[in-house]
């Protein structure tokens, strides 16, 4: 097994490294305040969840607190700031997945070709329409020029036949 690399986070002035196991550490610093010097100890950082379960720490940067999501400080640290245009995408579409092998920068569309290549698209995963008829071959409108996107004929001749009453 290779060795865990350590790099400096982009933006904070080497007072934070992140692996490429994706796992972030602030090292041991003297810090001023008004009421004299301080000295930290440096420590792993325990990452917490957002409600989309991507992992966050909290960094400090001249007394203002940031939550920062793992797999972007990764990705900034070993392969570059992120291109215009692109997003981090997870390989695995495990997003509590932040290792460097998991991940890379790509574009909006690619990135959602891998949400339904692995199954996490909620789009995708939808049964049946707000109305609460079912997405199947029978009941299901596709258009051409958006073959990708689903939608209900039941519900679609409900208002066409409303629009024709009013």
């Amino acid at each position: 097994m290779t060795s865990e690399r350590w790099l400096p986070v982009t933006g904070y002035g080497g007072i934070y490294e992140v692996s490429d196991q994706g796992r972030v550490r602030s090292l041991s610093r003297v810090v001023s305040t008004r009421k004299g010097d301080r000295r930290y100890r440096g420590k792993t950082l325990a990452p917490k969840s957002n409600r989309h379960g991507y992992p966050l720490v909290v960094l400090a940067d001249g007394g203002v607190l940031r939550s920062k999501r793992v797999h972007r400080l990764v990705l900034e640290a070993f392969v570059g700031p992120c291109p215009e245009g692109m997003e981090a995408c997870h390989n695995n579409g495990d997003r509590g997945d932040p290792r460097l092998a998991n991940l890379r920068w790509d574009s909006a569309s690619e990135n959602q070709r891998d949400r339904r290549r692995h199954g996490t698209d909620y789009q995708a995963n939808k049964t049946h329409c707000p109305a609460g008829h079912p997405y199947d071959a029978e009941n299901m409108k596709v258009i051409p020029s958006r073959p990708t996107a689903r939608y209900c004929k039941a519900c679609h001749k409900a208002r066409s036949t409303n629009r024709k009453a009013a």
